[in-house]
């Protein structure tokens, strides 16, 4: 599972001197990302996780009866793996969209030197 390590944000915040970036829309910037795409990021992984740990118990509770052919082919087997597709495919949008955020604030801080 994925625990972001949000840290040094926080004692940034918690220290008040996120106050003291000037630039409102870095500020934003960097708020959003911490409150709300790193959790979402979070959220998205740990969401794969816990469907990868079903597939997972699945294939071994079921590894008895059945070939590993038959039982991918089952169709609670099927739909685990079609859930995991869409939101790995969901998860890597998300992380794109995360690279340019980053992209986007660091370009801001660079800026202010």
């Amino acid at each position: 599972m994925t625990h972001p390590n949000i840290g040094r944000y926080e004692g940034f915040k918690s220290s008040g001197k996120i106050g003291t970036i000037q630039d409102g829309q870095l500020k934003e910037q960097i708020l959003a990302y911490y409150q709300q795409t790193n959790p979402n990021l979070a959220f998205g992984e740990n969401y794969i996780n816990s469907l990868q740990q079903k597939i997972m118990y699945l294939a071994v509770d079921g590894i008895d009866n059945k070939s590993v052919s038959d039982l991918a082919r089952t169709r609670k087997m099927q739909i685990l793996f079609r859930l995991a597709l869409q939101n790995f495919a969901l998860n890597l949008e998300a992380y794109s969209g995360a690279s340019h955020q980053i992209r986007s604030i660091i370009d801001g801080i660079d800026g202010q030197s």
